[in-house]
């Protein structure tokens, strides 16, 4: 019998038939996903002869003809998420990391491919713009249901046009809960200690719903569990800066988020975002589609996220350095500095206490490997204090959008800038950014060269697979970034 019960076991006795009938399982499962996309896989493994990590040729395979022994690498990276809870599931199933019951695996494609035909509608209004789009601007208009249709009577809209923008509405919610149901029979079944790395633009970019994408995170990884490693990205902190300086437009193609539209992760996330006066200040009320809840669940969700997520991943073994964007030898300077800074004038309570309990030496720098610790730090102080710290702020983005630990775009090609300095590297994973394959330190253009054992290494994973409800991206290949 088929189900995650069995493969989860044969997970555990990955030996002999079982880890064949697992494989076999499995591999039905990603043929029932029809996947329109190729997949990019860039592995690394230890030279029999060195003891060396070597690169080995990147190939780019259909999902249904991925290696067996991809589903027992210890850590596997994916490259830029764009929001889309529709493409981590189905990273998790073809790598083999995660399984569904066969009904519900066919059921949760259809769902999502008929909910995607609904959001690419081409069906235009008065306004020119497609029935998404106006619910979207219906909710920002109005403080209830019943005002925003109000407002596009007023504005030309037909009562016929308005009955339609009405019952989309709860087309919208169907698919929400009918999806949040079928991601509760997903089940983890990688082995202990594999890791699944995603990049970044986790949340708050173009997908359709960003409730989703937590559901996913929260069902795979229970209590302490680490089974997902979330890198934190611009589109992180641009829900971060959203949720505090109550900024929302409908300007969804210049990054979506919290940030950009009315809709948690863009127009496409149908959750209503409400501005509300009470007492002189301004609330942010939140409105979860789901079982009637309020948004307060969500806000929850995301703040747990964001604390959770990481500024960095790093792997000594490997000696691979993960971030969401190109850092470069300037960011961890800047990275080092931040960290002397906060903890120094913003946190000294929380570096006495350090001090006290043995995990820090008094008056020693605090390293890179307190990295993570002032990321969840400062999104507590954030959503505590409702205000951001320009310090922090100045180092997570600086002026412009190429600059800043989350937002750097860069080709790396030149040797002075490589992040070498703070942390001993090898390899450099990152997303966001696609200047970097032309660098002289690709593994594309090492492995040209001959050079399966470089000194350094990057390996750029940004992609553009599910990165808009566009028919364009519905095509095209994923990357992934495999340690054997």
């Amino acid at each position: 019998m088929f189900g995650p019960k069995k493969l989860a076991a044969d997970r555990v006795q990955f030996a002999g038939q079982s880890a064949i009938a697992h494989a076999n399982d499995q591999q039905w499962l990603v043929n029932q996903l029809k996947l329109p996309y190729d997949v990019k896989l860039m592995m690394r493994q230890k030279d029999p002869d060195t003891g060396k990590m070597m690169h080995l040729v990147p190939q780019v395979l259909n999902p249904q003809f991925l290696p067996a022994r991809l589903m027992y690498a210890p850590l596997i990276a994916l490259g830029d998420l764009h929001g889309s809870y529709q493409k981590l599931v189905e990273t998790l199933i073809f790598t083999g990391l995660a399984t569904m019951p066969p009904q519900p695996a066919a059921r949760f494609q259809t769902l999502s491919e008929a909910f995607k035909r609904e959001i690419v509608s081409e069906k235009k209004y008065p306004s020119g713009r497609n029935a998404y789009e106006c619910y979207a601007i219906s909710q920002l208009n109005g403080k209830t249901h019943a005002e925003s249709l109000e407002r596009l009577r007023t504005s030309g809209f037909t009562p016929e046009e308005i009955d339609d923008l009405s019952h989309r509405r709860s087309v919208y919610k169907h698919y929400y809960r009918q999806l949040s149901l079928l991601i509760q029979e997903l089940t983890w079944c990688g082995q202990p200690g594999q890791q699944l790395v995603l990049i970044g633009d986790v949340l708050s970019d173009r997908g359709p719903l960003d409730h989703l994408t937590l559901d996913i995170i929260q069902q795979l990884n229970p209590k302490n569990a680490d089974h997902l490693v979330c890198l934190a990205s611009n589109h992180d902190h641009a829900g971060l800066q959203t949720l505090i300086n109550k900024r929302f437009s409908l300007n969804w193609e210049t990054g979506g988020s919290l940030g950009r539209s009315i809709l948690i992760a863009d127009r496409d996330n149908y959750v209503q975002v409400r501005l509300i006066a009470a007492e002189d200040k301004v609330q942010v009320q939140l409105e979860s589609p789901a079982k009637g809840e309020s948004g307060q669940h969500f806000l929850k969700q995301f703040k747990r996220y964001l604390q959770n997520s990481k500024l960095i991943h790093y792997n000594p073994a490997s000696k691979t350095l993960f971030t969401h964007a190109p850092v470069i030898n300037q960011d961890l300077q800047s990275l080092q500095d931040i960290l002397n800074q906060y903890y120094q004038d913003g946190c000294r309570a929380v570096q006495q206490q350090f001090e006290k309990k043995g995990t820090k030496e008094p008056g020693k720098p605090f390293g890179l490997s307190w990295a993570n610790r002032f990321w969840k730090t400062y999104v507590q102080q954030v959503f505590q204090e409702k205000k951001l710290i320009l310090p922090v702020e100045n180092f997570l983005r600086e002026k412009g959008n190429d600059g800043g630990f989350l937002w750097r775009r860069h080709d790396i090609h030149d040797p002075a800038v490589l992040p070498t300095a703070a942390l001993d590297v090898e390899t450099l994973v990152h997303g966001h950014d696609r200047q970097s394959v032309n660098s002289q330190f690709s593994v594309e253009q090492q492995i040209r060269d001959g050079n399966l054992t470089p000194d350094f290494t990057v390996i750029n994973l940004d992609q553009r697979i599910r990165k808009s409800n566009s028919r364009s991206m519905w095509e095209g290949e994923s990357r992934l970034y495999v340690e054997l």
